[in-house]
């Protein structure tokens, strides 16, 4: 066994400002024309306004043939797992599974031990990293869990867990980015309630943290959840509302202002509940932000010592 990260590795929440993110560039085509993020006017917005609903490492990634080529760019940024690579995607109960303590479970926890390593593997390799840091992220995985700073499958509570745990998975490629989700205030316990208390969403909303200043204003993504999982309207029902509705995406594939994305969420859930579908679709506003931090090569050097000591 290789020793476990130290508590201080996982620092403190911090109390960030927000960053308001409005404009409507609505083009009137079904045509994809892309809208400059260098347009959107990030002027101060009240920090009561928005929810933290955590963070997610996230890739850039080629748009899949699910998704609509008239409505969207080649290229995607998303927070959903079912349109883009995310680090990790470790399903709800598996790290806790994994981590009982000694008993009439123990076969059961080896199972779900070797599920989560799987997993982690799984990602790593998606995101182009080493797949032998499988075993130490799943160590910084439980320990964040204890301490409520990570939510599975991928939610982390706060931007510099969720930047060190990329920088002990190794170093990333330009694609990866660290997103930061938002949610309106006022939908706040609409969407704890249609999560039923599962997964990250859930979880971090119910910290009611301000969201994170800085970085860069991406757009707003229409989100749904179903047991715990994130999916995303891009490949769930694009096709459909824009067979009915003008629509404009930006250069990511995000819509532009909440307004419009509020418009597709109740899409969404009329359509949902047509199918006889239990997801809950809402509004998110995507924030970008950089991979590293400056502690990223002591980090580094940090768990190459631990996992070389383990290994003695």
């Amino acid at each position: 066994m290789h020793a476990r990260m130290s508590a201080r590795f996982w620092p403190a929440r911090s109390n960030p400002l927000a960053v308001r993110l409005p404009v409507d560039p609505q083009s009137g085509s079904w045509e994809w024309e892309p809208t400059p993020c260098a347009d959107y006017d990030l002027g101060a917005m009240e920090t009561d306004s928005w929810v933290s609903g955590g963070f997610v490492v996230a890739r850039r990634t080629e748009r899949s043939q699910t998704i609509p080529k008239h409505v969207f760019p080649d290229r995607l940024v998303s927070a959903s797992e079912r349109v883009a690579p995310i680090l990790p995607s470790v399903p709800v109960g598996w790290l806790s599974a994994a981590n009982a303590p000694p008993g009439r479970f123990a076969g059961s926890a080896d199972k779900y031990m070797g599920n989560v390593l799987w997993a982690l593997v799984s990602d790593l390799q998606r995101f182009g990293l080493p797949s032998d840091r499988a075993c130490i992220l799943e160590e910084c995985l439980s320990q964040a869990e204890e301490r409520g700073d990570f939510v599975p499958p991928s939610g982390f509570a706060d931007l510099d867990i969720a930047q060190r745990f990329l920088h002990i998975a190794g170093r990333p490629d330009p694609d990866a980015l660290i997103l930061g989700l938002d949610l309106p205030a006022d939908a706040v316990e609409e969407v704890i309630n249609a999560s039923r208390g599962v997964g990250f969403m859930a979880g971090l909303l119910l910290h009611r943290s301000p969201p994170q200043s800085g970085g860069e204003a991406l757009g707003f993504e229409v989100l749904g959840l179903e047991d715990g999982e994130l999916l995303s309207w891009a490949d769930e029902f694009s096709e459909p509302f824009a067979q009915s509705n003008a629509l404009a995406v930006n250069e990511h594939g995000l819509l532009s202002t909440l307004d419009v994305a509020r418009q597709v969420a109740a899409f969404g859930n009329r359509w949902a509940r047509r199918r006889g579908e239990e997801i809950h679709w809402s509004a998110w506003r995507l924030t970008g932000f950089p991979v590293a931090n400056e502690d990223a090569d002591e980090v580094l050097a940090q768990t190459g010592d631990a996992s070389s000591d383990a290994a003695a």
